[in-house]
């Protein structure tokens, strides 16, 4: 995938979701009077309208705070540098000389370190964030990562997969930063005997993809050696 084809799709992949998402807010929201909006259900799916504005970038925090991790601002700023430090590691990871086992311990190191910095930085100048601020900073660490993916990949497949998660990324990011200042979900997952029911927006459905495509690539790999393999048997 050439330079050109990956800004093509990112474009549309990103334009996309803002569309889906405008269509959400102009036709799902509910009206003053409605507690609810009403929800079309095809199956378990249904469509409705959800600003989602506290997890995006590591988690739900009701989520982790129900596992004892109190989401302040501490732990924002901590989870950024730590993000942060991963986008760096993707970028000069191929100018680290050494073995990958030597690599992924620097990288250890260094994630221990820059999270132990900021966070002692954040102590120290006791600062007080606001909710834009919070936002924005959500936002930056997850965008870092998927940039320097973007931005290294090379290979078609890969490149491939750092185009949908990089749009995904922008999509959600741009959700956060721009009024309604929340990620707008609008695709809902419903299980009523599981008690399960989850909402998603476009962007969510391509990060989801991207990582499912990278968990796929040993796989793809070793597929690829195999057909080598076999036409260099057959010659």
């Amino acid at each position: 995938m050439t330079a050109r084809r990956k800004a093509r799709a990112l474009i549309a992949m990103v334009a996309a979701d803002a569309a889906l998402k405008a269509g959400a807010w102009a036709f799902l929201r509910p009206r003053p009077d409605q507690a609810v909006a009403s929800s079309p259900a095809i199956g378990p799916f249904r469509l409705g309208y959800v600003e989602n504005a506290s997890g995006f970038g590591f988690g739900q925090s009701r989520l982790l705070e129900r596992y004892g991790v109190s989401v302040d601002d501490g732990f924002i700023v901590c989870t950024l540098a730590i993000f942060v430090g991963l986008a760096l590691l993707v970028l000069f990871w191929k100018r680290i000389r050494g073995p990958a086992w030597i690599k992924a311990s620097l990288a250890v190191i260094a994630y221990f370190a820059l999270a132990s910095t900021a966070l002692g930085v954040h102590e120290l100048l006791r600062l007080s964030l606001s909710d834009y601020a919070r936002h924005l900073l959500r936002a930056l660490g997850p965008l870092a990562v998927a940039l320097s993916l973007y931005h290294v990949a090379s290979k078609p497949y890969t490149a491939t997969v750092s185009t949908i998660f990089l749009a995904g990324t922008i999509g959600n990011c741009a959700s956060l930063l721009l009024p309604p200042f929340a990620v707008i979900d609008y695709l809902g997952l419903y299980r009523p005997r599981l008690g399960f029911f989850v909402y998603a927006d476009a962007a969510d459905l391509y990060i989801a993809a991207a990582l499912a495509m990278l968990a796929a690539l040993p796989f793809v790999l070793l597929a690829r050696a195999a057909m080598r393999r076999r036409g260099h048997e057959s010659h």
